[in-house]
């Protein structure tokens, strides 16, 4: 056990510490994209000014991450704080990853997720921009944990309610996840029968709703009509449906020209209309690139946060710039191992039905996205997860050379239905 926590510590601190390195040594470049809107949002809120963005109302981003930097922005600790908030936060990540892998395969198997994490290419440059994929990976984890507990374990109705505020503190942060709330309950109906889980998926449901209803309320008080999420989604739909497809500079004149200054829902609704509109005209086309792109949920270079790694391959090769290729393979491979290890541990070690719920949270995160854009930076949103399964995966791998008894592959049964909720 000594040596165990040893070896945690050791995982923990190396992330802590390569994280650390990166945001230190890595040129800082200018704010672009979502990662603008976020601090923008922020700083609105920490100067008193409200959620605005640039002093527009909007609704396209849930509000979670800047209320969390708006905090350093309101005491003066300014960027620097936010950025080694986040490697805390990535770093918390690789302790999740570990607490999954123990309760759901072995302590080893865990150990093994994290130090994968704390070496992680994607993980440690993400930590190094301020959007939410690292901060909602953590929250993610947090929620992991105690979903699983319950799903294997059961629990009173203070477990159940835990369950349900943090599913809504998580939404907070990714509205994509809403669906989350009944999942543990779905999964422990399976091993203890489905008449006590119901009560407490609705009470998970409603308690979630609770944590999201002062942004309910908000909004209702900002623009006159109630917006439970965010709008980005009828923007996502429209964007990726649009025929012809656009340049970038298009497809931003075509967002301002669509875009109701002060009305997000009805600006999502119009977006949401193109959108149809297109779908008609072409349905084939509209689903071969959502087959298309589904798989950019698992795979991508993930080196959009890598300042001078923003080439295509093409490009790069084209330009023959060596060092964006070398970025590039760093990213697809790590990625792939990642990807491919998830999935070859969650086939490994969810196969039986009390280990259900891995299953049902992958597939749901998936699902939401796939009417929309996939990136391969949706697949961080879920790291602790994916990462106990790929650090299983590659513990099973080495188990198997040497010719020992993999761990987590043979276990107790699954209790019979009707035992303790």
């Amino acid at each position: 056990m000594i040596r165990t926590h040893r070896a945690l510590l050791a995982a923990l601190l190396m992330a802590f510490l390569v994280r650390l390195a990166w945001i230190s040594l890595y040129p800082q470049v200018p704010l672009r994209g979502d990662d603008r809107t976020y601090v923008a949002l922020a700083q609105s809120l920490a100067a008193g000014q409200g959620y605005l963005d640039q002093g527009n109302k909007d609704a396209h981003y849930m509000p979670g991450w800047p209320l969390v930097m708006a905090v350093p922005f309101a005491l003066g600790l300014g960027f620097t704080a936010i950025r080694v908030l986040l490697c805390l936060l990535s770093t918390a990540v690789c302790l999740e990853a570990y607490l999954l892998g123990q309760l759901l395969v072995s302590r080893r198997a865990g150990l093994v997720a994290a130090w994968f994490g704390a070496l992680f290419p994607p993980l440690i440059w993400y930590s190094g921009v301020l959007l939410a994929e690292t901060v909602s990976a953590a929250v993610f984890g947090l929620w992991a944990v105690l979903a699983v507990s319950y799903a294997q374990r059961g629990g009173g109705w203070g477990r159940v309610a835990l369950v349900g505020l943090t599913t809504g503190l998580l939404v907070l942060f990714r509205a994509e996840m809403l669906p989350f709330a009944p999942l543990p309950f779905l999964a422990r109906a399976l091993v203890a029968g489905w008449k006590p889980q119901l009560p407490r998926a609705a009470l998970a449901t409603a308690l979630c709703l609770v944590v999201l209803s002062p942004w309910v309320v908000f909004n209702l008080h900002r623009f006159g009509e109630p917006m439970l999420l965010t709008t980005a989604g009828g923007i996502g739909l429209w964007s990726v449906s649009k025929q012809p497809l656009y340049t970038a500079e298009e497809t931003y004149a075509t967002y301002r020209a669509l875009k109701i200054p002060g009305k997000p829902k009805a600006t999502a609704d119009r977006f949401a209309a193109v959108a149809r509109e297109n779908i008609k005209r072409d349905p084939g086309g509209y689903l071969r690139a959502r087959l298309v792109d589904l798989p950019h949920f698992w795979l991508g270079s993930q080196t959009e946060p890598v300042h001078g790694a923003e080439l295509t391959i093409s490009e790069a090769r084209q330009r023959k710039a060596w060092g964006v290729l070398a970025w590039k393979a760093l990213g697809y491979g790590a990625q792939a191992l990642y990807a491919a290890g998830a999935l070859a541990g969650l086939v490994l070690f969810a196969r039986r039905r009390d280990r259900l719920l891995p299953w049902l949270i992958v597939g749901a995160k998936v699902a939401a996205h796939a009417p929309f854009i996939q990136t391969t930076r949706y697949g961080l949103h879920v790291a602790p997860l994916l990462l106990c399964y790929a650090g299983a995966a590659l513990l099973w791998s080495y188990d198997r050379l040497r010719g020992a008894a993999p761990d987590g592959v043979t276990s107790a049964p699954a209790p019979a239905a009707g035992s303790t909720p």
